[in-house]
Formats: C-alpha cells, structure tokens, sequence
C-alpha cells in the first residue's frame, strides 16, 4: 500500500494488489493479473500486455482517473471495450488486458487514455528496417522497454525464405546463446537456495562424466558459469564440421554424455581451471545436468517454474520442435563462413543438439521481458545479481 500522497506501485511476477491509499498515485501492472486500487486521489493505472491474465482495476473513477496503455505505437482505435457484469474489459488484439469494476464501457472514452510516442515508434520501425537491409539478414523482430515503462515490439523482413513470409512481432525464435543467462540465472537460484555451492566441482555433481574430463576434480560450477573451467567447446571440436556433412545429426536426441565422450573425452583442458578464459558451450551442457541433478527434475521443468511461468513468458519453451503449439521460425546457419546460408534450423532438435548452451525458443518481447525480471531484482537477490 502506498505511503505518501505521490506514490509508483509497481507489480511484480506474483498477482498483487496494489492499493495507492490516499493521494495522486501511479500504479503499475506491466504483465496482468494485478489488482489495483487507487485509493483516492487523480491516480494513474498503467496496463501491460496482460500475458498473466487481464489487470482488475477496482475503482477508477472517470472523472479524474487516467489509464495508460504501455505498448508504444497503439491508438485507440485499436481497442475494443465492452461492458461485461463485472464491468469495462479493454481487448487489444484479441486479448482482454483489463477490467474496470462498475465502470460502463461507454464511459471510457479517448480523453481517458494516455498513448505511447507515436514519433517514436516509427523512429524505430525505420530502424530495424535498415538494419535488416544492411546486414542482409533474412529477418528480425525487436523488442525495446522506455525509462517510462512504455514498450514497443517491431518486426522487419521475413520468417520463411521460400515461401517470402513476412516477419511479425510476435514471431518466435531459436535464442540460441542467449539460453546461457536463463540457466546461469536457475543455477544462481539454487545457489541462494544452498542446494548446491559454487565452489562445488564438477566430479560432485556430475561423476560419470567428469570421469572424461581431466582435472574434472579442480573444475567448479562458478567456472563453468563464467567459461574458465578450460574445458574444450564441442563444437570447435567436431560437431560443427560433423553437423555441416551430416544435417541429420540435427535431429538427433544427443546427450551432454554422448556429446562429451565423442568429441571432449581425454581431450587435455585449455589451460588450468581458473587460469583463463575460453566461451564453450561444453560448459553450459554440464550446467544442465548439473541442474538436474541437484532438483531431481528436467531443465524444462525447472526453466518452466522459475522463469518463464513467473515472468509471465507464455511464448519461452524448452523443447523439442514437435512439443511447441504454434511451432517456431526458421533459422538460417552459415556454418563455414563462406557467405552461403548451410541450414535451415527449423527442423533442428535443439535440446537434443544445443541443450542448455542454446536450446531455448522465446520471443523478443519474452526476452525483454527476461532482461527487466533478471535486474529489476525479480529472479535474483541484489547481492547475488551483483
């Protein structure tokens, strides 16, 4: 609740309630399913995407109370209000992102909304189309978040080469390296949670494995995290060049075990653990086993549950192709650096193939979304983040 007469409510991954009290109050909801009270007062109720369910504002007040809508580059046009029993629900694009309690949806005209920098919004659609066009990549969406709160989401160029799909906004994508923070940040949490050290070492958790690996005995999960474990990246030692002959290798289920033993056993470290640096994705498969090993459940579980269910990321999964609804768009490799696109991913089984080094499928707005969470204090204690 608030506690002075100007006060900035800003909900979390939970479903809050926020209540401003007495005064000019701003209350936020960037993700849905938050109540908020304005207490009395001009208030202010700032309404997200609703990706965790439509926001409930109990008592706006239509002669004095403002709604802004978060997502830069929306109009009012855009929007469908109806009254329902309970009272005004605002729909955006098929989606219910809030309902005003005993409000009539007559009631809520333009003059009660506050929009987005249209000027803006443009500015950055040019942008990401002259980037698409200078760098010759197929396509690409961008999500950017303001110091306001305001958000706009864009997309440039194409999701399908052969068939000349457009790209859009929404579009998801193989992350690829970018998996690496999400389980960095899992392996983080059952740090603070004290089931499992940093300092623990490899043969711990993992002693099959760390059977191939020399000095596995001195390598630590903090060194695994930050890529100084000097173990040998996978795919620098063959996987790559066997994926470019052999593209069926894409589809195949590989293990961490099966990968190490093929293409790392015996192989001696790069340099001693701790004495430099060197990014392998080798290490981040280790992770994955690591964390399961220490939750007795998947990575999938474990992703599902700590970040993308709280944060509200329902485009994020962690699966095999055939397991995402809607499926993904296509990726294109040049693998050798010849200039000539080698594969096209979107039949690739990457949890069997990149696991937790790169396996991840999102959406730039998930993602943004991930990057607020991640240091916005939302996953990670303050002492830990730092």
């Amino acid at each position: 609740m608030g506690a002075g007469n100007k006060d900035r409510l800003d909900g979390g991954t939970d479903r809050d309630v926020l209540n401003g009290g007495k005064g000019d109050d701003i209350a936020i909801d960037r993700d849905g399913g938050d109540t908020l009270i304005g207490g009395g007062g001009n208030d202010e109720f700032w309404i997200g995407n609703g990706s965790l369910g439509a926001t409930e504002i109990a008592d706006f007040e239509t002669g004095r109370d403002r709604l802004k809508l978060l997502e830069i580059g929306l109009a009012y046009e855009q929007l469908q209000i109806r009254s329902s029993q309970a009272g005004a629900v605002i729909n955006y694009q098929g989606k219910d992102v809030a309902v005003l309690n005993g409000i009539e949806a007559i009631a809520l005209t333009r003059d009660r909304f506050d929009f987005g920098n249209s000027n803006l919004a443009r500015d950055l659609q040019s942008a990401i189309e002259k980037a698409v066009e200078i760098t010759g990549t197929p396509g690409a969406t961008v999500s950017v978040t303001m110091s306001d709160g305001t958000i706009w989401t864009g997309a440039s160029g194409l999701s399908d080469l052969p068939t000349q799909t457009a790209m859009n906004a929404g579009d998801r994508f193989n992350i690829g390296s970018v998996t690496k923070p999400m389980v960095a940040t899992v392996i983080l949490q059952l740090s603070q949670e004290e089931k499992l050290n940093l300092n623990d070492t490899l043969d711990k958790w993992l002693p099959e494995i760390a059977e191939s690996i020399p000095n596995s005995q001195q390598i630590t999960v903090r060194q695994l995290l930050n890529h100084t474990s000097g173990i040998k990246d996978y795919l620098d030692e063959g996987f790559g060049a066997d994926l470019l002959s052999d593209p069926t290798l894409g589809l195949k289920s590989w293990t961490t075990e099966e990968l190490v033993s093929r293409y790392i056993s015996g192989k001696e470290l790069d340099f001693a653990p701790g004495e430099g640096f060197n990014y392998s994705n080798t290490n981040y498969l280790l992770l994955g086993d690591l964390i399961e090993a220490a939750t007795n459940t998947s990575v999938s579980q474990q992703l599902q549950a700590r970040i993308f269910e709280p944060l509200g990321m329902n485009d994020s999964f962690y699966a095999s192709p055939d397991r995402i609804p809607g499926g993904f768009t296509s990726g294109y490799l040049d693998l050798d650096g010849n200039g000539t696109l080698d594969l096209d991913t979107s039949n690739t089984n990457f949890p069997g193939v990149a696991g937790t080094a790169g396996a991840i499928v999102s959406t730039a707005a998930d993602l943004d979304r991930f990057t607020r969470g991640l240091f916005d204090g939302e996953l990670l204690s303050p002492a830990t983040l730092e």
